[in-house]
């Protein structure tokens, strides 16, 4: 059974989850919802934050939170940065 017509094998989603808890939760970390693009100059990744959707944009010239941002995949916890 096919659910999607994919032609390439990345394009079909296989997994999705899904975290429910009854107790209210302080704080909610960044997901990764992309590979993020790394360049010397900077890692741009798509954010999904407590706020929405977020284009994240981490210039080399902050040195601890690029090295940081670099090892960033898709689906990772992260802090936002700035």
């Amino acid at each position: 059974m096919q659910i999607k017509g994919a032609e390439l094998p990345f394009e079909d989603e296989k997994f999705s989850y899904v975290a429910l808890t009854r107790i209210p939760v302080a704080w909610r970390l960044a997901r990764v919802l992309a590979q993020p693009v790394v360049s010397k100059v900077e890692v741009a990744a798509k954010l999904c934050t407590p706020d929405g959707l977020a284009l994240t944009r981490v210039p080399s010239r902050a040195k601890a939170d690029y090295a940081r941002a670099r090892r960033w995949r898709w689906g990772d916890a992260v802090m936002e940065e700035g």
